[in-house]
């Protein structure tokens, strides 16, 4: 008989753009947390989202993409902008 295996642990989300990054449990606060790092004078650019099963920062942003801690293991779930507003729906 076959396990189903569930992990309780809820992923980290963490949303990076040129300007700045957040991190949150709940994918659409950590886009509205690094929208904050944006001046508001800005040009719209790309925000970024990972995932991750600890909590983790960029170290950096260089050539369009985020620069993560060595031996970290994010993976890329999303993509939009910084000037728009995410509304997360329930699937």
């Amino acid at each position: 008989m076959r396990e189903l295996i569930y992990d309780h642990n809820k992923p980290y989300y963490i949303a990076v753009c040129k300007h700045g990054f957040g991190v949150h449990q709940i994918p659409a606060a950590a886009i509205r947390l690094a929208q904050t790092e944006v001046p508001a004078r800005s040009r719209r650019s790309q925000l970024l989202v990972y995932e991750s099963l600890e909590f983790v920062k960029p170290v950096g942003f260089k050539d369009g993409a985020p620069q993560w801690p060595n031996g970290t293991r994010v993976k890329l779930v999303g993509l939009t902008n910084t000037h728009q507003l995410y509304v997360q729906s329930m699937r």
